[in-house]
């Protein structure tokens, strides 16, 4: 006697309301992995005055596909602005550092000089097909006469 396959398993599963005809089988239990990297490692504590600091920088992702679209999540929360600070401009880029390709259009968070900001955010990227692709998160501070302070973030970046 042979023991019955997966295939003919499913092949004896019953969906109600399932046409044949018209449908692809129905998979039970099947399941993905996305290529996905984090990080709640801060580069620096300190938010320069007036000019753009890197706070958080994703490790290598190697996407599966050239036509990969990469989703981006970020967080971050500052203990304190620095003095005189009215905005908190936002710059996603790719790469690490301040000289990748800016993905986000510098969107400036309205803020009280000296005080606490939680901010956070998510972007849509296709690359293209990259080995190592990082994802850096930068801030500037605008109007600043002092440096300000982050307490924590973390940004994560998986393929769809």
């Amino acid at each position: 006697m042979m023991r019955p396959t997966l295939s003919d398993l499913l092949r004896a599963v019953h969906v109600a309301g399932y046409d044949e005809k018209f449908h692809a089988r129905p998979a039970f239990g099947m399941g993905v992995r996305l290529a996905s990297v984090f990080t709640t490692t801060l580069l620096t504590a300190n938010l320069l005055q007036n000019s753009e600091t890197g706070f958080l920088t994703t490790p290598p992702l190697n996407l599966p596909l050239d036509n990969a679209a990469i989703f981006i999540l970020w967080y971050l929360g500052l203990s304190s602005t620095g003095a005189s600070t009215t905005g908190i401009a936002v710059r996603l880029r790719r790469g690490s550092g301040q000289a990748g390709t800016q993905l986000t259009t510098g969107t400036v968070y309205n803020c009280t000089a000296a005080a606490g900001l939680l901010m956070s955010g998510l972007m849509v990227d296709t690359p293209g097909i990259v080995a190592g692709q990082q994802y850096t998160l930068n801030l500037i501070q605008s109007g600043a006469t002092g440096n300000g302070a982050a307490a924590e973030g973390a940004m994560i970046a998986f393929s769809l």
